[in-house]
């Protein structure tokens, strides 16, 4: 099975680029990963409420750090085949 990582901070971008994610799943079998680096405290409250708005077969992995450490730490761990993001603009 295929597997794709989303990074995301919560805002509707990010929201956008999983929903696109799970349209696409539906032509393709892959799992979706979504991943968020986080700085300070943990953010439970968005991540209860991405729980609520996507109540569907998706993982998420919540790392301690910056972006790229976060890239680093769950690439080195995990196979991604692709990874979607949400863009902001054209």
């Amino acid at each position: 099975m295929l597997n794709a990582l989303i990074p995301i901070d919560f805002s509707e971008t990010a929201y956008n680029a999983v929903e696109y994610a799970m349209a696409f799943k539906k032509d393709f079998d892959f799992s979706i990963t979504c991943m968020h680096a986080y700085k300070g405290s943990k953010p439970r409250e968005k991540i209860t409420e991405l729980n609520k708005y996507f109540n569907t077969d998706i993982d998420l992995e919540v790392i301690s750090g910056d972006l790229n450490t976060a890239f680093e730490k769950y690439i080195s761990t995990n196979k991604v085949d692709i990874i979607i993001m949400g863009t902001k603009g054209s």
